[in-house]
């Protein structure tokens, strides 16, 4: 699920005021439960000091995936935000000091990929911590200077909602052992995955 960032978007709110009517309504309840319950979404830096928080959140979604093939350790997130400086987001949802979900945003070049995400289902069953996680991550991509965001095939509808649309994708793997490059695809060819609805939430 691929949004095309337009050149118009210098920031978040030129991408809000952006969509269409309904679309921005759908937004409203969203900003009403981050202001009513004391939640604010903001840019974490010390991601060292929370890297087993983080680590906890993403395994609550990680745990919830249908093929699960690498578990990252609680030093990973820290290690790829050493690594990548200044091409590297992490934001967060908080309420006081809790954080209640995660998600990092990396740069590849001109195009933005919404990687690693971790939240708190409970929260998430009565406050929208996942939708607001989404709309940091084009927030990010837009203040990161690229051109489009990737956001992985999961989650559709939400997805859709944002005005990401699929692309479709190859994957080239070969390992020197030929019955692990059977192996491999093998299980490539059994992730399941649904059809992107059709949604176009910008106004025309």
């Amino acid at each position: 699920m691929v949004l095309e960032i337009s050149p118009t978007w210098r920031c978040y709110d030129d991408y809000a005021n952006s969509l269409a009517s309904k679309y921005k309504k759908s937004r409203s309840p969203n900003n009403r439960c981050r202001r009513d319950r004391g939640l604010r979404v903001e840019r974490l830096t010390d991601i060292d000091r929370h890297a087993d928080r983080l680590h906890a959140l993403y395994l609550q979604v990680h745990e919830r995936a249908a093929v699960r093939p690498v578990t990252i350790s609680p030093g990973y997130v820290p290690a790829l935000a050493a690594a990548l400086g200044d091409a590297f987001r992490c934001s967060v949802v908080r309420r006081d000091d809790e954080i209640l979900g995660f998600v990092t945003t990396l740069r590849d070049g001109d195009t933005a990929v919404g990687y690693l995400i971790g939240l708190d289902y409970s929260v998430n069953a009565e406050i929208p911590v996942y939708l607001r996680l989404l709309h940091s991550v084009v927030a990010d991509a837009i203040a990161l200077g690229c051109r489009r965001l990737s956001l992985g095939r999961t989650a559709l509808e939400p997805k859709a909602r944002l005005g990401a649309r699929p692309v479709p994708f190859r994957i080239w793997l070969r390992h020197r052992q030929p019955v692990l490059n059977f192996l491999v695809r093998s299980l490539l060819g059994v992730i399941p995955h649904a059809e992107a609805p059709e949604r176009n939430p910008f106004r025309a």
